[in-house]
């Protein structure tokens, strides 16, 4: 699972700890742009200067004489591109030039004691902290890790189909369960569809998040969809009153519910040249039965045997921060791969500060034992039966 940038961020400075990096270290910072002052409308003096989020440009005498300021915080300007746009966009004789990533964050950039920028001769460097090499690497051994352990660390829901088997037991794939939010172990007739209009094919498709009606006539098709997350659609009896009230098609209502828990189907054909036919959607049923539940283990124990088909149940599972063993052992596996790779004269495809980095796991995991460090784990290795 991808991290977010909240989590990146924090295991960045931690993996920095262990590799006793700091944001100015020569190997985590490139050029990100110049600037100098062009010398013209009469200046005599420009400087340049960054503190925290700050950018400031200086003119003294000539026509364009006073402070300039950038927030490198605000949305505007949190790139290095757009930083350099800015400056050429005063108009005052600075002159930036990009020559490093310009998707980094501006943010990055390192601060600057206040310099004298005029003339070409004065032209000025900044650097910027870059962890885009130190993150994709966190990122590998993260997603080894849990593939090696079977599972995913971080809270996210989840909504799953698994066959009840005539089983009381339904195993989910995720452990360390927050809490199950709906549970269906049935499903009940919503309503009935039918087309008797002049076009040669209609079909009714149910997706995850909506129902398409579709009506053909020769290559043309006439395409009508609602949405299960609109007000307006989000009650089966909302959605046969406005299909029933559309041109050639009609909707009965069966028995009303949430449209949200609609059984997806593909494209089910209600008119073709052999005639026409009734399509009649149906929607999971949520237990009103009791249950428990293991949440360490990620186990449905019902109090009675189910009917023989597929479940659904959506949950969330996951820990809101990485628990202190796994990021322990990602820390140490990241830790282990920097220093190899900076060790290792082959691996030119990498970027490590002044290396190269390669997306391909064949070459960024060439040292990485992920299977090692999930046995070292074993309260949060997934072993399903």
């Amino acid at each position: 699972m991808a991290l977010t940038t909240a989590q990146m961020s924090d295991l960045v400075r931690k993996a920095k700890i262990y590799l006793r990096k700091s944001d100015d270290d020569a190997s985590m910072l490139q050029e990100g742009l110049t600037v100098y002052h062009d010398e013209s409308d009469s200046g005599t003096a420009a400087t340049v200067g960054v503190s925290g989020t700050t950018l400031t440009l200086v003119v003294t005498g000539g026509a364009n004489a006073g402070t300039y300021t950038i927030d490198m915080s605000a949305a505007a300007y949190d790139t290095i591109t757009e930083v350099v746009d800015r400056i050429n966009a005063l108009g005052k004789g600075f002159v930036a030039d990009l020559v490093g990533d310009g998707d980094a964050l501006s943010a990055s950039i390192r601060p600057l004691n206040t310099v004298s920028c005029f003339g070409f001769g004065s032209m000025q460097t900044l650097q910027y902290t870059d962890n885009a090499a130190l993150e994709l690497l966190i990122q590998e051994c993260f997603d080894a890790i849990e593939s090696a352990c079977g599972r995913s660390f971080f809270s996210a829901s989840y909504d799953e189909r698994i066959f009840t088997e005539d089983s009381r037991t339904l195993m989910l794939e995720q452990p360390d369960v927050q809490r199950v939010t709906y549970l269906a172990l049935e499903t009940f007739d919503g309503m009935r569809l039918s087309y008797d209009g002049s076009a040669q094919q209609a079909s009714v498709e149910v997706t995850e998040t909506m129902l398409r009606l579709v009506a053909r006539t020769g290559g043309t098709d006439t395409d009508t969809t609602y949405t299960f997350s609109s007000a307006d659609f989000d009650t089966i009896g909302e959605l046969v009153t406005t299909i029933d009230a559309l041109s050639d098609w009609s909707a009965t209502l069966l028995n009303d519910g949430p449209s949200q828990f609609l059984i997806r189907r593909p494209a089910v054909a209600v008119k073709t040249v052999n005639g026409t036919q009734n399509f009649t959607v149906e929607s999971w049923q949520q237990t009103d039965s009791d249950y428990d539940l293991d949440y360490e283990a990620g186990k449905v124990a019902l109090s009675f045997n189910p009917p023989y088909g597929i479940a659904r149940i959506i949950y969330t599972a996951g820990f809101d921060t990485l628990p202190a063993p796994v990021e322990r052992e990602l820390l140490r596996l990241v830790k282990g791969q920097y220093e190899a790779l900076s060790r290792d004269s082959a691996a030119k495809s990498m970027k490590l500060g002044d290396y190269a980095i390669s997306t391909d796991p064949a070459s960024v995991m060439y040292t990485l034992d992920a299977e090692a460090v999930a046995a070292r784990l074993p309260r949060y290795k997934r072993v399903l039966p």
